[in-house]
């Protein structure tokens, strides 16, 4: 099975629905699933912010009060304990992902894809590191065990951005509006953090849909092209 999934390091949603797709995997006998992460942003616009804390670009961001935003991010916290997952509000940085996706995308080729993926929602949204910074990136590749020398001969060059924007092309082909989405062997896609249960139902029923592309949307768990995070 091809497993292809579009997200942003900056949604939280993201990285509550990638583990909630390796949860349901984990309940099949399915072999040979390939998994493959694309690059989205939210925000091209986004300008890293180390000053003002995460709460308070963002409630500055979507017009919210700072109680509205922190109810949020209790609830965000609460779907990700779910997942074992650690979200740290209080020591996010705000911060432009493209270089992430870059680091993602250089991984590729070491079969290091997910550990990246996973080591920089961890520092994003656990530890409170600047993912914009090459010096944390340059962290993560130790961690990882990437070559820090193939990252930093690779990054912001022009073989590697168009690789990201080729990913940014193909969601805007597909009108993909709100991440994280999945598409299962091109057949049908899927977006939101729906929990494990719908992931494996659909993915047991996979086989059975007719071979085009078929949507399932769910907007109360995923984050819009505009940033807005529901």
């Amino acid at each position: 099975m091809k497993i292809d999934v579009w997200s942003d390091i900056a949604c939280p949603f993201c990285y509550i629905g990638k583990q909630q797709l390796y949860e349901a995997l984990k309940k099949t006998s399915l072999n040979n699933v390939e998994i493959e992460f694309h690059a989205f942003l939210l925000d091209p616009s986004t300008i890293t912010d180390t000053v003002n804390s995460y709460a308070k670009v963002l409630s500055l961001k979507k017009g919210w009060s700072l109680e509205q935003t922190h109810q949020i991010f209790e609830q965000v916290k609460k779907m990700g304990k779910e997942q074992n997952l650690d979200f740290n509000f209080d020591k996010a940085i705000t911060a432009s992902t493209l270089k992430a996706h870059q680091l993602v995308e250089i991984s590729k080729s070491y079969g290091l894809q997910i550990p990246a993926i996973d080591a920089l929602y961890k520092a994003h949204f656990s530890d409170g590191k600047n993912i914009d910074d090459e010096k944390i990136l340059l962290e993560i590749c130790k961690q990882i065990s990437l070559p820090e020398k193939e990252f930093q001969n690779k990054i912001n060059t022009q073989p590697i951005l168009a690789k990201v924007e080729n990913d940014l092309k193909m969601a805007r082909d597909m009108r993909i509006s709100g991440v994280p989405f999945f598409v299962f062997n091109h057949k049908k896609s899927i977006s939101g953090a729906q929990g494990s249960d719908v992931f494996l139902s659909l993915i047991k029923q996979i086989n059975k849909e007719p071979n085009t592309l078929q949507n399932k949307n769910n907007t109360q768990a995923s984050c819009n092209s505009s940033g807005e995070c529901k």
